[in-house]
């Protein structure tokens, strides 16, 4: 079974984010594991407020999923912060980099909501 790595928000309703995608990639006979970069207070109504992830614990994530796990696929959603967006970045130089290649990666609303440090 391949593993694929969403890179998302935590939407508690589950309609988006981590959750959402865990599930697509199950339908899809796919491993799922998730870095969660921010925290949103949601209802299928709307969201109410968010609270990113720091980037600290971003990297610390990845660093760990990807030391054990091949990864086959990246999904990019919400980063909540321009930090996250270049640990992120960072993150996929360091996977190019040990030649381990660039899997396929599926971007979306990357920089929803991040300002500029």
């Amino acid at each position: 079974m391949q593993t694929v790595l969403t890179i998302a928000g935590f939407d508690p309703s589950s309609g988006a984010g981590v959750t959402a995608d865990l599930m697509v990639f199950a339908a899809h006979g796919l491993f799922g594991v998730s870095c969660i970069t921010g925290l949103t207070v949601q209802s299928t109504m709307g969201v109410k407020a968010t609270a990113p992830v720091s980037a600290g614990i971003v990297h610390d994530t990845l660093d760990c999923l990807q030391s054990d796990l091949p990864l086959a696929g990246i999904k990019i959603g919400m980063l909540a912060t321009a930090e996250n967006v270049a640990m992120v970045a960072e993150f996929l130089e360091m996977l190019r980099g040990v030649g381990q290649g660039l899997p396929a990666s599926c971007q979306r609303q990357i920089c929803h909501g991040a300002k500029p440090a």
